[in-house]
């Protein structure tokens, strides 16, 4: 899977710095839940995440021409018995809303695509895996949409704590069918300029609370072709983002 490619170049260093000179602590497999659902009355907090679309991965009858697109992920995950790994359900965003009855996302009923950690704890490069088990589907617009997360990769460090991840996704229109590499931040966060990507409260710039991106992610505000909204402003994003490199953590974990 090339997203493997891009943690060890990202994970390794940034700017040349080592990030990995030390043992992460076993923290808990975990990612950032949407907290969403009928009972709440919203859709709850999605991940952000930009689809790359991985070339030559295109099969079948296809109308239009892949492109790269932005788009939000809700999730959820459920403890199991035995203490034993989570089990996880995502939704898409083209799915967040049951096209009958306009309610919000509940995990619990399809569409939603399944999956499970593969361990409790974090691994020794401060990751946690969830495997896909079964995909979502729901037809929009008179044509089966299918979503499909072959994978997922969460950073479950201390300091990250599930709000970023990589994914492995597959994408079935009818009889299109592509592959995305996947990256995603939690919380999504609008800005106009990167002082509102700023995780702590800057009260001389008229903030009272931070973004709520955490501390040791390097973000700033995305203006760019897939982020921006046309009017200057965008999305609160890794910069330059793209499938060669992504930048990750900008601090060595803690020993």
């Amino acid at each position: 899977m090339k997203t493997q490619g891009w943690l060890f170049a990202a994970l390794t260093s940034v700017g040349g710095v080592a990030l990995l000179g030390c043992s992460p602590s076993a923290s808990p497999c975990t990612l950032a839940d949407a907290h969403g659902g009928p009972a709440l009355g919203s859709p709850g907090t999605p991940y952000l995440a930009i689809y790359y679309y991985r070339q030559g991965s295109q099969t079948g009858a296809c109308a239009d021409d892949p492109t790269d697109f932005a788009a939000n992920i809700f999730e959820e995950s459920y403890p199991t018995s035995a203490n034993g790994p989570k089990e996880v359900a995502w939704t898409p965003a083209e799915f967040a809303y049951d096209v009958n009855t306009g309610a919000p996302p509940d995990p619990s009923r399809d569409p939603a695509v399944r999956g499970r950690f593969t361990d409790v704890s974090v691994n020794e490069s401060g990751l946690c895996d969830v495997e896909g088990t079964a995909p979502g589907q729901q037809e929009i617009g008179g044509i089966l949409v299918t979503y499909q997360f072959k994978r997922v990769q969460s950073v479950s460090t201390a300091a990250v704590q599930g709000t970023e991840i990589l994914a492995d996704v597959a994408i079935s229109r009818g009889g299109c069918s592509r592959e995305y590499d996947v990256l995603g931040l939690w919380p999504p966060v609008t800005c106009a300029t990167t002082v509102d990507c700023n995780p702590l409260p800057d009260p001389n710039h008229g903030h009272r609370n931070g973004s709520g991106v955490v501390p040791s992610l390097p973000v700033e505000c995305n203006t760019g072709p897939i982020l921006g909204d046309g009017a200057g402003g965008g999305k609160c994003f890794f910069p330059n983002a793209s499938p060669a490199g992504f930048p990750y953590l900008t601090q060595a974990n803690p020993s």
